[in-house]
Parts: C-alpha cells; structure tokens; sequence
C-alpha cells in the first residue's frame, strides 16, 4: 500500500481551510480522509481541524490492532458523531463560530476490503483498468437536480448553485453519513479529492492523468497544476491511495 496527499490555496482562496490526514497504523491497514472547512475564516478552520483531529486519533487506534471492514465502520462513524456534536455545540455557543461546518471523505483499505464515507461534496474514486468510478454521491442542491434529470453532471459542473450543499458536519444536531464498500485489487487507486479539485476538472481530465500512471506524487501534483490552471477557484486537497 502506498499514498501520498498534498493540499494547495489555489488561486482565488487567501486562506486554506482544507485539512486532511493519512496512514498506514499496520501491513495490512491504511486510512486517508479530507476535511473542507466553511463558514468564514475562522470557523471553517476550526470545524476542519476539529474533525481531522478527531479522525485521525480514532482511526490510529483502531487499526492499529486486528480490524475488520465491520469493526472500523462503527469507528469511523463514531469518530463522524463525535466530530458533528463537537463542531456543532462550539458553533451554538459561539456567535464568531455561527454556521461553521465542514464535508468530510474518508477512506478504509484493509487488505482488499475498501471502506469509503462521505458528508457533503467531497470525493472518492476508484480507478482500475483504465476506468475511473466516482464511489461517493455529492450532498449538494445540484446533485438534486441532477439525480432528477434536471441537469446532467457536466452542467452541474458550472451551475451558479454548485457550492451549496444539502449534509455537513456540524451544521445540524443529528448528522447523516454514506458509507460504501468495495473490493479492491493490486494496481487499483483511490483517489480523495476536496471540490477544489472536482468544481476546476472534469472526470476525464482527472481519468487522463491517472492512465498516465506516473507515480502517487507526480499524479497528486499534476491534479492540483490542472485544477489551478483551470481557474483554481478553491483550496485543493487531493490524495492518492495505491493497492
């Protein structure tokens, strides 16, 4: 197992709010996560620091020993409450902190059994044989639009409501995560990206450079060169995992 993660402002962003974390705690376990902090300067950081440090405390230890896909599930959606109420009572109490939040993708691999949970809009993919599969399901306004047949994924792409998402962490009492899982083979890569990157280029751009199968740092840093000379309008965090 091999990764590699990088995060950048962009060219549009004074302040990067993105935080975002990988490991390797055993042989056989690895994890990744991205955090896109919002609302405002500060509380945007706070709520991506909050939940990174939360993760990646959880997460080291339970796969630090004998894990199965089953067991870290409820760690990771453990760590996704915990991370929720923590944000969410520090924005209640706080007026500078009103409506800070953040999204959140993770990613799971042990041994061949690949863990993916998101909230909000950013991303995972899975690219084998060619072929680049996105595993999560944006919570946005668009994403609504889109599963209605209202627009199709490139208009959503450029549609002036692109940002607006409907889950988050630490915005609400209660939070609703996804969780899907997948077998994974030796050559296949995951890859987790914050909208950064997705909201600048387009699935086959992203596809292109992974079929160039240069290794992780040089695929990590050409995704982040294209996203910014496509306008660079976010912070971008991208990770690789590589089977």
């Amino acid at each position: 197992m091999n990764i590699y993660g990088k995060t950048d402002v962009g060219k549009s962003r004074k302040i990067n709010q993105d935080a975002f974390a990988y490991g390797q705690p055993s042989e056989k376990s690895c994890f990744a996560f991205i955090c896109d902090g919002m609302g405002g300067q500060n509380g945007g950081n706070i709520a991506s620091q909050t939940m990174r440090d939360i993760l990646l405390s959880q997460l080291f230890k339970a796969l630090s020993k004998p894990s199965t896909i089953d067991s870290v599930s409820k760690t990771l959606a453990n760590a996704y409450i915990t991370s929720n109420k923590r944000i969410f009572d520090k924005a209640s109490s706080e007026k500078n902190l009103k409506d800070m939040g953040t999204t959140v993708v993770s990613a799971i691999l042990i041994k061949n059994d690949l863990l993916i949970g998101n909230v909000g809009d950013s991303r995972a993919y899975l690219y084998t044989n060619g072929m680049l599969t996105q595993l999560t399901v944006d919570h946005s306004y668009v994403q609504m639009l889109v599963d209605s047949g209202e627009l199709t994924q490139e208009e959503a792409r450029f549609h002036p409501r692109r940002n607006e998402i409907t889950r988050a962490i630490g915005i609400d009492a209660n939070v609703e995560y996804d969780f899907v899982c997948s077998k994974v083979r030796r050559g296949d890569r995951i890859l987790l990206c914050s909208d950064g990157l997705t909201s600048m280029c387009s699935n086959e751009e992203i596809r292109q450079i992974l079929q160039a199968k240069k290794d992780l740092k040089q695929s990590v840093s050409r995704l982040i060169t294209l996203a910014n000379s496509n306008g660079g309008c976010d912070n971008i965090t991208v990770i690789l995992m590589e089977v």
